[in-house]
């Protein structure tokens, strides 16, 4: 058999399908008792996947769960997330295993939209990335998340139902969160918000003339670095002047922006045992996030901070439909990370 670029993928699937098989067919009992990385099962007990799930659906009960098939078609997460093909896993049939529930999320939430209402949809759903891990960390590379996505359209001013449901998505999921940390056995001593505009670092890189790296996240890296940019700011009223006073102009609006409306929202206040913060130090997800992006990470009573929870604002609506006006949110929240490394549960 022999490929190229120009093979079709009905014709890969043609010859691969027999050959792969014939390859199964020819397998042994010893062969199958072997587990690799990707057949070994999750150390958490579906028992508790369901118990933390019941803390997401409680809570979002106006938000319409998805049972996500498997499978989704090749491709999507390189299109739409820009993701590194070799960070899929493509099935020899032409598609690829699930290894971004928003993206599978939001191809179903553009399928659906046919009115001026904004899409809230959301799942859990166990994803599977070629990653290797260290021993240490004892992590798989498939494990469960809750994900979610809202598709809706701008109104003016421009920017502000993007911005309202950003701060929807972050505050939800961080009152889950403490409402996980209240009610369960746990060593979850607080959390951590950590908010980003990764325009500004966007708006330097394509300044720049000279790279040391092809590989924007790490481009980005050593932008920060050679600037000397705080790491991390207070997040309050006076971020955007501080912002300012270091030199960021251009995306400051949306920031602006999303802040009042953060600090307008009432439950932005009674989330306590939570740091609010300001992140100038981060470059990941720069392909993956318009603008506004936040972080929520977990701290144990001995000090153990893990990331649990990722979202932003994307491009993905705007791009499959050549239409400005309509906007992306999406977000994750690592419930197996979770209940692996902060939670006991029987």
């Amino acid at each position: 058999m022999n490929f190229d670029e120009r093979t079709s993928i009905s014709d890969l699937t043609w010859n691969l399908v027999p050959y792969y098989g014939a390859k199964a067919e020819r397998r042994t009992l010893s062969d199958i008792r072997r587990y690799d990385r990707f057949t070994t099962s999750s150390r958490v007990s579906q028992k508790n996947f369901l118990i933390i799930e019941k803390f997401f659906q409680d809570y979002l009960n106006d938000v319409d769960f998805v049972e996500l098939s498997p499978l989704q078609p090749l491709g999507v997460n390189c299109v739409l997330a820009k993701t590194n093909g070799k960070k899929i896993i493509p099935t020899i049939r032409g598609q690829e295993i699930i290894s971004d529930a928003t993206t599978a999320l939001f191809l179903e939430a553009y399928k659906n939209m046919g009115s001026n209402k904004d899409i809230r949809l959301a799942t859990n759903v166990r994803t599977v990335r070629p990653k290797i891990f260290n021993d240490e960390s004892k992590f798989l590379p498939h494990f469960k998340v809750f994900a979610e996505i809202t598709l809706g359209k701008q109104a003016p001013p421009f920017g502000k139902n993007e911005v309202i449901v950003i701060a929807r998505h972050l505050l939800d999921e961080l009152s889950i969160l403490n409402s996980i940390r209240a009610n369960t056995k746990n060593n979850i001593a607080g959390f951590k918000v950590y908010i980003s505009n990764l325009f500004f670092l966007r708006n330097i890189l394509s300044s720049v003339t000279e790279r040391k790296s092809q590989n924007d996240v790490v481009e980005a890296k050593n932008i920060w670095e050679k600037l000397r940019l705080p790491a991390q700011i207070a997040l309050n009223n006076n971020t955007t002047n501080e912002l300012k006073n270091l030199g960021f102009h251009n995306g400051i609006r949306i920031l602006e922006m999303f802040l009042a409306t953060l600090f307008g929202q009432k439950d932005f206040y009674s989330n306590v045992n939570v740091s609010w913060l300001f992140d100038l130090s981060r470059s990941a997800g720069i392909n993956y996030y318009r603008h506004i992006a936040y972080k929520i990470t977990a701290v144990s009573n001995d000090g153990l901070e893990l990331p649990l929870a990722d979202g932003g604002s994307n491009d993905w609506g705007a791009k499959i439909s050549n239409d400005k006006q309509l906007f992306t949110v999406s977000s994750g929240v690592g419930t197996e990370l979770l209940i692996q490394n902060f939670l006991k549960l029987a």
